[in-house]
């Protein structure tokens, strides 16, 4: 387990290099999907009981989804009105989908009216609302539209993380909250979880275009902190969910002192070292 949730496969591409939400899903993966879906589904319910409890239906955007929306139906179930943006939107897979929501449902255990009009229509627009658009420019979603926003394992892989904060500072209503699971390995190799440090930015540019984004994006706990913080968000929680092992970092640091980029050898050890982490955050009432 790494952190709060495990995401399911480590990369966002296939070995076509195609992204993996296009791709076909084994059948042998969904009991280990449905306990994931069950388990990001509790933590959403109760994040938005927490913070957003007072709202008849909240307005929820979940950016990245995966494969598969079934926690996000769930929430829909609560009487959220939600949301999912993926630049690379999950297509309905008949084979696939149709068993999963059916495990899904027996394993929730209780009603949940989304679910069944989920499985009727052969179609997750059944419950909830979903945008093809990439994090970067949500052009379908109007401003102040969403009282809570979620990721999980989804900003290491965008393209332009700054535009991404700023864009959804546009879409969150005033008073909405955020809550951020961020992975900050090279996911190429994640018993080597800061080699990508090493590259020269043109070098990393290609692979990460060239690979869809899975590889991650560089950025850093403390630089994501501060592009939240000047889009006008307030750090409510930020929680540090693993760090590199004290061997490997031993072993990397000279490295990188020798040859990486200014950028990160700057950086304290503290935040370096940092793999994963939390963040909740939320926009001041105007």
């Amino acid at each position: 387990m790494f952190g709060v949730f495990s995401r399911l496969c480590p990369c966002v591409v296939d070995r076509m290099n195609k992204p993996v939400n296009y791709g076909k899903k084994a059948p042998v993966a969904l009991e280990e999907a449905v306990a994931y879906a069950l388990q990001i589904a509790e933590f959403e319910l109760d994040f938005v009981a927490r913070h957003a409890g007072h709202l008849p239906h909240p307005r929820i955007l979940e950016l990245g989804p995966g494969y598969d929306f079934g926690a996000q139906i769930i929430l829909a179930d609560s009487g959220a009105e939600v949301t999912v943006a993926d630049r690379f939107l999950s297509p309905w897979n008949c084979r696939y989908h149709a068993q999963f929501y059916r495990q899904l449902r027996m394993a929730w255990g209780k009603p949940c009216a989304a679910l069944d009009a989920v499985i009727a229509a052969n179609n997750p627009q059944a419950a909830i609302s979903t945008i093809a658009e990439p994090a970067e420019t949500l052009h379908s979603l109007l401003d102040h539209g969403f009282d809570v926003v979620f990721s999980t394992a989804v900003l290491e892989h965008v393209y332009d993380l700054a535009a991404v904060v700023r864009e959804l500072a546009r879409v969150t209503a005033p008073g909405g909250v955020h809550s951020h699971q961020i992975d900050f390995r090279d996911h190429r190799d994640f018993s080597r979880p800061l080699e990508f440090l090493l590259m020269d930015d043109q070098q990393f540019d290609k692979l990460f275009a060239s690979r869809h984004g899975d590889i991650g994006n560089r950025w850093r706990y403390s630089e994501v902190l501060a592009l939240f913080k000047n889009a006008g968000f307030q750090i409510e929680d930020a929680k540090t969910t693993d760090t590199a092992a004290s061997s490997y970092y031993a072993e990397f640091f000279p490295r990188l002192r020798a040859c990486g980029p200014r950028r990160f050898i700057n950086l304290d050890e503290s935040d370096l070292r940092i793999l994963g982490a939390r963040i909740s955050c939320s926009l001041p009432l105007i």
